[in-house]
């Protein structure tokens, strides 16, 4: 390993070090706080890590070229490709998905018995997010060849033309949330609420490849690549918020007033109606869908 990539791997660890430090300042910040009120006190963290899923309509090929207006690919004239539409019988069928994380704290005021107000972090990644594919062919040229026994054959020369792009991007999010549960003295718990969660991307980026291809219609070998563009752009961040219902299930692992009696496994679906703003273009109004298990810690 160079010198410089150790370098590298140490600075990524020492940040890594670094925001660990600052989220348990935080919640140690936090807990000192309420607890000295009366009304309302910090009772529980958890951490999570799960599948979210999001449903759109099709983006235009004007959308893309919104996206990446530094793009010289995206600026080249495509009217006489075909784009792919990969609608059915919905019109949210372009799915996505990303690997989600969540650090949460738990609320409960004493107003509400069994509610439990619960605010943190959700991060998510997603590695291939909003795609488009386009396409042409066009016979350029025609032959005549020979068989063995001397018999005529006449082939197509084609030239075929495909355009592919896909978005990705890390998104942070702050995630506010109520809960109710009923009944919570109980060793399993099934719960539900409403949510909320706002916040914007970073490290985003486009991928865009542009191919030409010529080849022998109807023949087994296969055609020679005469054209191969690449772009890897950034993007701006864009916005995001989401209104979810959490519906879940936690099991109390103890069942006597010791240590184990505070550790909770959980496991949580949320359905969700999503909205994204890229700069320059319209909101994306998205049907949003997750699954995670967690681990809890009630104080």
């Amino acid at each position: 390993m160079k010198n410089e990539d150790i370098f590298v791997n140490f600075e990524l660890m020492e940040k890594k070090i670094k925001t660990v430090i600052l989220i348990l300042f935080l919640i140690l910040q936090s807990s000192s706080l309420f607890s000295q009120s009366k009304k309302i006190k910090l009772t529980e963290g958890s951490i999570s890590i799960g599948i979210h899923g999001d449903f759109y309509d099709s983006l235009s090929f004007q959308d893309f070229k919104a996206i990446a207006p530094n793009s010289t690919i995206l600026t080249r004239d495509f009217s006489s490709f075909n784009f792919n539409s990969n609608h059915s019988i919905s019109k949210f069928d372009n799915p996505f998905s990303s690997i989600e994380r969540r650090l949460l704290l738990g609320f409960k005021h004493s107003k509400f018995k069994n509610g439990t107000f619960r605010i943190g972090f959700n991060h998510l990644k997603t590695t291939s997010q909003f795609s488009i594919a386009a396409f042409q062919s066009s016979i350029i040229d025609n032959d005549t060849v020979y068989t063995t026994e001397g018999n005529p054959v006449y082939i197509d020369i084609y030239r075929s033309k495909s355009l592919r792009a896909n978005t990705s991007s890390k998104k942070i999010l702050l995630d506010f949330s109520y809960l109710h549960s009923l009944p919570e003295q109980h060793q399993m718990v099934m719960y539900s609420g409403f949510g909320l969660q706002l916040g914007m991307s970073y490290q985003s980026k486009i991928n865009i490849n542009y191919n030409e291809y010529v080849g022998v219609s109807g023949s087994f070998i296969n055609p020679s690549t005469t054209v191969k563009d690449k772009e890897e752009l950034n993007l701006k961040p864009f916005l995001l918020s989401s209104i979810y219902v959490p519906i879940g299930i936690e099991v109390r692992l103890g069942k006597k007033s010791n240590f184990m009696s505070h550790i909770h496994l959980f496991t949580e679906i949320r359905p969700a109606m999503s909205f994204l703003k890229f700069p320059s273009t319209r909101t994306i109004f998205l049907i949003s869908g997750n699954a995670n298990v967690g681990l809890k810690v009630s104080f």
